[in-house]
């Protein structure tokens, strides 16, 4: 035996009327998604704690006091020994003249249009590589012997 149980749907109990008050109620500007200076309070995202991806890297971490001073002894270490980074100029004399240079030769190419696709050539090379792979190994195995079917 079954029992069957009505719902009333027309009267909504108490608890139901607090749920949807709170639901349609208007949200604060910070749940909001995107917001724009008009619709929420002046100076309010000073006071607002807003997290938001970048679009290129994130930003170097700031220097440390440890690695100032790392970085400073590096440098007075290299001044003390003279070890200056200048470029070397170089003499634009010093390079070969293009005209000097012997021509190189032009490899042969041809335009006009191959009458076989990129498929077909790659299914030929592949059906080329299987032969000389079968080839090898009937010629391993032509000595062998099979007696089986005689």
């Amino acid at each position: 035996m079954s029992t069957l149980v009505y719902v009333n749907l027309v009267q909504p109990c108490c608890c139901d009327s607090a749920i949807e008050s709170e639901l349609v109620k208007p949200r604060a500007w910070e749940l909001q998604g995107e917001v724009n200076a008009k619709s929420r309070p002046a100076e309010s995202l000073l006071d607002a704690r807003v997290d938001f991806d970048y679009a290129g890297r994130p930003p170097a971490p700031p220097p440390t006091e440890e690695e100032t001073k790392s970085l400073e002894e590096l440098i007075r270490q290299r001044i003390i020994d003279e070890a200056w980074d200048d470029p070397e100029r170089k003499n634009p004399d010093d390079f070969d003249d293009p005209d000097d240079r012997k021509a190189k030769p032009m490899q042969d190419v041809s335009a006009e249009k191959s009458q076989l696709g990129l498929a077909q050539l790659y299914e030929r090379d592949m059906i080329n590589k299987a032969k000389q792979a079968a080839g090898s190994c009937i010629a391993l195995f032509s000595d062998v012997q099979f007696d089986h079917f005689s």
